[in-house]
C-alpha cells in the first residue's frame, strides 16, 4: 500500500481563542489537484497557513510523504517543509528580474544548477523572452506564470495556490487555468488551490473539499460532489437546490 503525500488527521486550529478548524481529515496521494471551496473565513486560507508552517496547529497532525510536518508536540519550519505557495497577490519581488525571482529560492543549488532550473522552467512556462523583464513590465498572467515557476523552482512535494486566478482577466483564466494544470500533471505535482469560484475547480481540480465554519464537510471529486452533496449547506454552497 502506497503513502500519501499529505495526510492530514483530527486537524484543529485556534486563534485568538476562536476555534478555526475543527476535526479535519484529509488524505491527497501523489499528483492529485484538490480546489478547496467554502465561504469567506470557513478556514480554507488558515488550512493552508497551518500546512505551510506559518500557523500553529491545537491539535492533530500534518504528515508528507510519511513526514509528520506539524503535532502537539512539534512543529517543523516553514522552509523544510518542501511545500511551495503561491498567493493570491503572488508577493513577488519587483527589483529582481523574471529570472532572479524564479532563482529566489534556490540559493543553495551551485550557479550552474541554478541556471539549469530555471531555463528550464522559463521554457516550459513561456518566459523565455521576459527573462530579464521586471514584474512591473509582465501582464498578470505572465507574473501569475513567474510566482508559479518560483514556487516550482525548489521542487515541492505539495504546492498551495491561494486564489491563484482570482487577479486574471476572466478571457485569460479558463486558459491559464488549463496551461498549469497541464504543468502541474508534467511534474506529477501535488497541489491545493483556494478558490471561491467552484467552476474553477471543474476546470483545474482532480478533487473537491467543501469547508464551512472550520469544518470539512464533503471531499470527494468534483462530478460526484455535485450529484450526491451530503448535506444542504453542501448542496445550498453549489446552489444545487
Amino acid at each position: 500500500m502506497t503513502t500519501p503525500l499529505l495526510s492530514i488527521e483530527q486537524l484543529s486550529v485556534t486563534l485568538d481563542n476562536k476555534k478555526v478548524l475543527l476535526d479535519l481529515n484529509l488524505i491527497l496521494e501523489q499528483g492529485d489537484i484538490l480546489g478547496l471551496v467554502g465561504a469567506s473565513g470557513c478556514g480554507k486560507t488558515t488550512l493552508l497557513h497551518a500546512i505551510a508552517g506559518f500557523t500553529k496547529i491545537s491539535q492533530g497532525q500534518i504528515i508528507i510523504d510519511g513526514k509528520v510536518l506539524s503535532n502537539t508536540k512539534q512543529s517543523l519550519p516553514a522552509e523544510q517543509r518542501q511545500v511551495g505557495m503561491v498567493f493570491q497577490d503572488y508577493a513577488l519581488f519587483p527589483h529582481l528580474t523574471v529570472k532572479q525571482n524564479i532563482a529566489f529560492g534556490i540559493s543553495k543549488l551551485t550557479h550552474s544548477e541554478q541556471l539549469k532550473q530555471v531555463k528550464h522552467l522559463l521554457g516550459i512556462l513561456k518566459l523565455e523572452e521576459y527573462a530579464n523583464k521586471f514584474i512591473h513590465q509582465l501582464s498578470g498572467g505572465q507574473q501569475q506564470r513567474v510566482a508559479i515557476a518560483r514556487a516550482l523552482a525548489p521542487k515541492p512535494k505539495l504546492l498551495m495556490l491561494d486564489e491563484p486566478f482570482s487577479n486574471i482577466d476572466a478571457r485569460l483564466r479558463t486558459e491559464l487555468m488549463l496551461e498549469i494544470r497541464s504543468l502541474l500533471k508534467l511534474f506529477n505535482t501535488t497541489a491545493i488551490f483556494v478558490t471561491h469560484n467552484k467552476d474553477e475547480v471543474f476546470t483545474f481540480a482532480d478533487k473537491m473539499a467543501v469547508m464551512a465554519n472550520g469544518y470539512l464537510l464533503q471531499f470527494d471529486q468534483p462530478n460526484i460532489i455535485c450529484q450526491q452533496p451530503n448535506s444542504y449547506q453542501v448542496a445550498d454552497f453549489l446552489q444545487l437546490g
